[in-house]
């Protein structure tokens, strides 16, 4: 199953280097940092990831 991932640049949770992880993934997989938002992409930026998951799966 391929695999979309995003990750916010600001996030002060989890660090950026720590999330690209795709070498375990045997599926397709996508890391996509996502500029000006933290840690909760969906609450800070809806639009913005809805239009991101959508083209990603057409």
């Amino acid at each position: 199953m391929p695999l979309l991932q995003f990750h916010g640049a600001d996030d002060g949770c989890i660090l950026s280097a720590r999330v690209d992880d795709r070498h375990r993934f045997a599926a397709p997989h996508a890391l996509e940092v996502v500029p000006d938002v933290g840690h909760f992409l969906h609450i800070e930026a809806p639009e913005a990831i809805a239009e991101r998951i959508a083209a990603w799966a057409e």
